[in-house]
């Protein structure tokens, strides 16, 4: 994998992290639990279209099509379900792993489940999803700020 200079830098032990994006939507819909208008949800397209060119542009090719998954479940999942009026995606690398931040501002007792889906469900699986491809490279997912924040790992191949 060929990487620029200063990802390359990085992954060699930087003490700084490497901010690549830091995006933040306004939502149009009302804030209410389980809200998503069309209008917010055409925001998860744009997110995984920045954070893609992003990682292609720092030398990260190989991570832009996992990493995009991450960004579109993750993003949708604070759209649809969080009751905030703002969502912010954040990708860093830090010590040789793009994490991927996704923060609603919304803490309290909604946390992301992954539920049980049966073969025929129409939604469910993306945190599932953003798991498996966690596990694959690596690295991990969970929560932060009391639920208003969730993020994944995923490994640098070096």
């Amino acid at each position: 994998m060929s990487t620029t200079p200063l990802v390359s830098a990085c992954l060699r032990g930087c003490s700084a992290d490497e901010f690549l994006l830091a995006e933040t939507l306004h939502l149009v819909g009302e804030p209410t639990q389980q809200s998503g208008q069309p209008e917010d949800l055409s925001f998860v397209g744009r997110m995984r279209r920045l954070a893609r060119a992003r990682l292609i542009s720092a030398g990260l090719a190989g991570l832009a099509d996992d990493a995009e998954l991450v960004v579109s479940e993750l993003v949708t999942n604070a759209v649809v379900h969080s009751g905030g009026s703002e969502v912010t995606l954040t990708l860093r690398l830090h010590e040789s792993h793009l994490e991927i931040w996704v923060h609603d501002g919304v803490a309290g007792d909604h946390h992301p489940v992954r539920p049980a889906v049966e073969a025929y469900d129409e939604g469910g699986r993306g945190l599932h999803l953003v798991a498996a491809v966690a596990a694959c490279h690596g690295g991990s997912w969970g929560l932060g700020d009391q639920g208003a924040t969730t993020w994944c790992r995923l490994a640098v191949a070096t």
